[in-house]
């Protein structure tokens, strides 16, 4: 479930911030409600929507801001560990910094 919806819904679309608020709340309150009544690490099933969603949700002067310092950063040559830092801050675990950068793109 989570991969289908990561790849099939978030990876697919561009999202607007109120979308984002509107997803990040259907998955991290609704969906999340859901897979609890089946295990206690709901987080573990649904990590990667989670994580997308706080990237979708930033604010907008913090999402530019990681953009320009991923896209610096996935240059070849460049530290891999500096990368990694305003990720580990913001609690983005699940995902590569590829993929936050391929996310960062979609909000409108």
């Amino acid at each position: 479930m989570n991969q289908y919806l990561y790849s099939q819904v978030i990876r697919s679309n561009h999202f607007t911030t109120a979308g984002a608020v509107q997803l990040q709340y259907d998955i991290a309150q609704c969906l999340r409600a859901v897979v609890l009544t089946y295990t206690e690490r709901a987080e573990e099933y649904i990590g990667e929507c989670l994580d997308a969603c706080k990237l979708l949700t930033l604010p907008m002067g913090v999402a530019e801001l990681l953009k320009e310092e991923l896209k610096q950063s996935l240059t070849p040559g460049s530290q891999a560990s500096s990368t990694l830092m305003p990720l580990i801050e913001l609690g983005i675990s699940r995902l590569s910094p590829d993929e936050v950068y391929e996310i960062l793109l979609l909000r409108l």
